[in-house]
């Protein structure tokens, strides 16, 4: 089996063009597309944090970093979510969240919520995600980006709610 070897600039490179598809089915699509939205507690007004819904992934950004925005390795973050029985963003998820961020950023605000602006581990369950032994993505929503970051190194992460 060959190893395949997956760069920060072919991740861009797929957000970019996954970026064209949104727009292109939303402009073609019939019915208004629910991309991103508000998601609430069991129908209540407590607000759990942000849904985006597109091109077959339902998911919501927790509305706060996870565990108080504590800074973990990426071995620890992972641990920390799965114990939690929570995740984080996997390769689509993340191109969506790119490409939303500011809708999701707007909503996180007005409803209480911490903006994406920090840097942002990706999860382990997507091979897209993890790069190398060394190393993994990272999301740093201040500038919106991808980069690719040491797993040794510290980070913060936010939580995701899976809704297929």
């Amino acid at each position: 089996m060959n190893d395949i070897t997956i760069t920060a600039q072919d991740v861009k490179d797929a957000c970019a063009i996954l970026s064209v598809a949104a727009e292109r089915i939303i402009k073609t699509s019939d019915k208004p597309i629910l991309a991103v939205s508000p998601y609430y507690k069991d129908k209540s007004t407590d607000f759990i944090g942000v849904r985006v819904c597109a091109l077959g992934e339902d998911f919501v950004i927790e509305a706060h970093d996870f565990n108080g925005g504590k800074a973990m390795t990426w071995q620890e973050t992972m641990d920390a979510l799965k114990a939690a029985g929570k995740t984080t963003w996997n390769y689509r998820q993340i191109c969506l969240t790119m490409i939303y961020r500011d809708a999701i950023d707007q909503i996180l605000k007005k409803h209480g919520g911490d903006p994406l602006t920090g840097w942002y581990w990706t999860a382990q369950e997507d091979f897209d995600a993890e790069y190398s032994a060394n190393g993994a993505f990272v999301y740093y929503g201040y500038y919106g980006y991808l980069y690719t970051y040491s797993k040794n190194l510290t980070g913060s992460s936010r939580a995701l709610l899976a809704l297929d």
